[in-house]
């Protein structure tokens, strides 16, 4: 799964202003909601003791929201890196 907006041009060269840094804070907080909501509702089987799973719908969820963390972390820490 892939992300098409990036968050900031790439190879920006212009530094992080206020409002950049809270947008982007803002934004990787509400994808760690949209992570934890999936793994609130893990699934426990009565089945198999120990064992517990994820409806197909919220692992997506869960997956999407992990790969866009990810992506907003490294544009970010590119573009600390860069300054």
């Amino acid at each position: 799964m892939t992300i098409e907006r990036p968050m900031f041009p790439a190879n920006t060269t212009r530094s992080l202003d206020i409002n950049d840094i809270q947008t982007a804070v803002h934004e990787i907080g509400q994808m760690v909601l949209v992570a934890l909501g999936p793994v609130e509702d893990l699934v426990r089987s009565d089945v198999e003791p120990g064992f517990s799973h994820l409806p197909a719908a919220q692992a997506e969820m869960l997956c999407f929201a992990l790969y866009d963390l990810h992506k907003r972390v490294a544009e970010l820490k590119g573009l600390v890196g860069a300054a």
